[in-house]
Parts: structure tokens; C-alpha cells; sequence
């Protein structure tokens, strides 16, 4: 079983959507008539125009990375890490972990969470569990691979 892989900015476009209330169904729904810039009407963060043509001859794999509710990120920089974390969790920087230059430290994640995370930062970053708080919860590192 392939983790499905998209690119930052659609992850950011769908993760958007999907933390104001669109329900995935729809999404899908939607996407599969290419009809995806009725978004910008709900939310003009983006021009979601742009995610018709990255899911054009892709619906399979956006189907797949959505319903698994898993997918990889191509490229991830330490900012993009940082936001999608945010959108998707609501993760705060200070509050919630301490970024150190390329290394992001202290996140408490339920299992679930960490699933996901492992596979959306799986192209250059790797996540290490640093401590059990719990039967649901753990501490969890990231880092680049370049400083591993």
C-alpha cells in the first residue's frame, strides 16, 4: 500500500477547507465534477481554481489521499511543515512544540495524529517518538534528514 503524494499547496488548499467545515464527501463530490473554484466563494484564501488543475487526471489519487485521510507532502520546508501543522491540528509554535532550526521538538500527538504526521513528512523529515505521556499520547520529535 502506496501513501499517496501531492503537493504542499494543495494540502494546504484541501486542509483549509476541511478545518472550516467542508465536509469530505462533498470535496470529493465537487472534485469530481471540477467544479472545485466554487470554494473561493467560502473561503478566499485561495484560488482554488488551481487545485482543479492539479486533481485533473489525478481524481484517483486525492480520492485515496482523503478518504485514508494519509498522504505525503513532495516537498516540505520547515514553514510549510509549521502551517500545515497548524491548519490541520491547530498545533501553535510555543505553545504546542519548540522549533529549532531544521528540528521541531515537545509535540504531543495521539496515535492517530501520529500516523498521519509520519506519512504527510515522509520525503525529507523523520518523526521520533521522544516520550509516552500516556496510553493515548506521546511526546514526538521532527527533523530534516539533514541533521539526523
Amino acid at each position: 500500500m502506496t501513501t499517496p503524494t501531492i503537493s504542499l499547496m494543495d494540502a494546504y488548499m484541501m486542509e483549509t477547507l476541511f478545518s472550516k467545515g467542508i465536509q469530505k464527501e462533498d470535496f470529493l463530490h465537487t472534485m469530481k465534477e471540477r467544479k472545485l473554484d466554487k470554494y473561493m466563494y467560502f473561503d478566499d484564501s485561495f484560488d482554488y481554481s488551481e487545485l482543479n488543475s492539479s486533481v485533473k487526471d489525478k481524481e484517483d489519487l486525492f480520492e485515496d489521499a482523503i478518504k485514508k485521510n494519509q498522504y505525503t507532502i513532495s516537498y516540505l520546508t520547515i514553514g510549510g511543515l509549521k502551517n500545515l501543522l497548524n491548519i490541520k491540528y491547530g498545533f501553535v509554535e510555543e505553545k504546542d512544540y519548540i522549533l529549532y532550526d531544521q528540528k521541531l521538538e515537545n509535540l504531543t500527538v495521539d496515535h492517530k495524529q501520529l500516523k498521519e504526521i509520519k506519512a504527510l513528512v515522509k520525503s525529507a523529515w523523520r518523526v521520533i517518538e521522544s516520550g509516552k505521556k500516556s496510553d493515548d499520547s506521546m511526546t514526538i520529535s521532527i527533523s530534516h534528514v539533514s541533521i539526523l
